[in-house]
């Protein structure tokens, strides 16, 4: 990544195209691509290691580096937990066995 904290589209390209593949496998919404979904994460895993360098090189110390991070993620996934949860509870898309509840979500989000 350049230094002016540019986005590259190539790599959001990718990320959205891994992001698809892992919600294709865990919705089964295309049963010939829904099997590439192990691949969108670890293809999403190498993106995000990628694009973290500059971040941590960027920081003061180790936990400068974690405070911004969990600061800036945290929020966020409590909020999309919650929405996933909701959703999936109102329109059952996956299959009955992979339906989970408010504490599934709770007990996922601490520990």
């Amino acid at each position: 990544m350049s230094d002016d904290k540019s986005r590259e589209g190539a790599i959001d390209v990718l990320r959205g195209v891994s992001i698809a593949a892992v919600l294709f496998y865990h919705f089964e919404l295309a049963d010939p691509v829904s099997r590439f979904g192990v691949y969108g994460v670890a293809l999403f895993f190498m993106i995000s290691g990628y694009c973290m360098l500059p971040s941590v090189r960027g920081s003061a110390s180790l936990g400068d580096f974690l405070a911004k991070r969990y600061a800036r993620l945290l929020p966020a996934l409590w909020i999309c937990a919650v929405i996933t949860t909701a959703v999936e509870r109102s329109f059952p898309l996956a299959r009955p066995d992979r339906i989970h509840g408010y504490m599934d979500m709770a007990k996922t989000m601490v520990f």
